[in-house]
């Protein structure tokens, strides 16, 4: 019965024959991709030797998705294959829909980076895949189908998930996890080693994870909690990022407008920029720092020495707290703001409107503020 069973998945996989209603696949290889235009896909810790992957067809026409399978630049590949140009999804919600490029073969999105490479893939620019454009539509006409998928991943395996509209859900994976949807939220939590989350539209969400993650939504928020090691970089083309209880090596948030709130940080090397957005950071430890903002206030209270730290606003005031065991050179540049300054230590050397310069300390380090409209205030903590 057992080999039988593996002929008839085998044989479906090589044709390329419909699905029946639910199906389980198993994928071998050290990397590997899956490719489904519509659903709910959850990634979750598996045991064996391969990633498998569980298929439940939904939708009217359920019955005309095929599953292939192939490889392509070392990539074993699963293809959730639609045979329309428009599919319609109903979870998606009346009157919404999403455009993909999707090639003949049904692969789509972002290009699977080399493991290889390392870290420097979470802030890698990626170009996509191309092809002819595809809608999926909450209503209307068109094919109504959607695969929802559930991947079991062994530990130490390289995968890519790649989703054109729906939800993620990512837990307890340990390897190397690249995840790319059109349009929809992730929510990961408990992984280890890499990932790079990707969204066009969603809400990306990660806790209590250890590892190298960069994580990218076009609009949408960030939220992190509860993660240590390694490399951060959160970015939004629009929306707020959120942080909490982070210990990393390495921080690095962009948004091109929203607003960055930061809560019980430790990192050696930190960077925040917001386009247009308030910067607010409670309990921030790092020596070395750059915090901009095009517009909009820096509230931020440094628990930790000085090193090397910067902090700009093109329109917005400023309040700094400051460890009182901290020591650097500073200076203060406001283009139209008053200066206020409430530090025990304090030695000031030169001193004009709308400009002030001096030593907090031992002075070894290098603080510079500055605002294009706004005033700067520094106190103790």
């Amino acid at each position: 019965m057992k080999n039988t069973l593996a002929y008839v998945v085998a044989a479906l996989l090589t044709t390329g024959a419909p699905l029946a209603a639910q199906d389980r696949v198993s994928i071998a290889g050290d990397r590997v991709a899956i490719y489904n235009l519509a659903g709910e896909v959850r990634i979750e810790a598996g045991g064996g030797a391969d990633v498998m992957v569980a298929v439940t067809r939904g939708g009217r026409d359920a019955h005309q998705l095929e599953v292939k399978q192939g490889q392509e630049a070392g990539w074993q590949q699963m293809i959730i294959r639609y045979p329309a140009d428009r599919i319609v999804y109903r979870k998606l919600g009346r009157f919404s829909h999403s455009d993909l490029s999707v090639r003949e073969d049904g692969t789509f999105g972002l290009r699977n980076l080399d493991p290889a490479l390392g870290v420097e893939r979470i802030s890698k620019n990626i170009g996509g895949l191309g092809g002819q454009r595809v809608r999926i539509a909450g209503n209307g006409d068109g094919l109504e189908a959607h695969a929802d998928l559930t991947v079991s991943v062994p530990n130490g395996r390289a995968v890519a998930v790649h989703l054109g509209v729906g939800t993620v859900i990512v837990t307890n994976i340990q390897g190397d996890l690249q995840i790319d949807t059109g349009s929809g939220s992730v929510d990961a939590n408990g992984l280890a080693g890499f990932a790079r989350i990707d969204t066009g539209s969603g809400s990306v969400t990660l806790r209590d994870s250890e590892g190298d993650f960069g994580l990218h939504t076009g609009s949408g928020t960030v939220e992190v909690a509860g993660v240590a090691r390694g490399v951060l970089l959160a970015e939004t083309g629009s929306g707020d990022v959120q942080l909490h209880d982070i210990d990393v090596n390495e921080m690095a948030i962009r948004t091109g407008s929203g607003s960055v709130n930061v809560a019980g940080v430790k990192a050696p090397a930190a960077r925040i920029n917001t386009g247009s957005g308030g910067i607010h950071a409670r309990q921030l430890s790092t020596r070395t720092f750059d915090l901009n903002t095009g517009s909009g206030s820096v509230r931020v209270e440094l628990t930790s020495d000085v090193q090397a730290g910067r902090i700009d606003t093109g329109s917005g005031g400023v309040d700094v707290a400051i460890s009182r065991d901290a020591g650097t050179e500073f200076t203060i540049d406001t283009g139209s703001g008053s200066i206020d300054m409430d530090l025990p230590d304090l030695a000031v050397t030169e001193s004009r409107r709308n400009y002030l310069r001096g030593r907090i300390g031992d002075g070894n380090g290098t603080l510079h503020v500055s605002t294009g409209s706004g005033g700067v205030s520094f106190r103790s903590l």
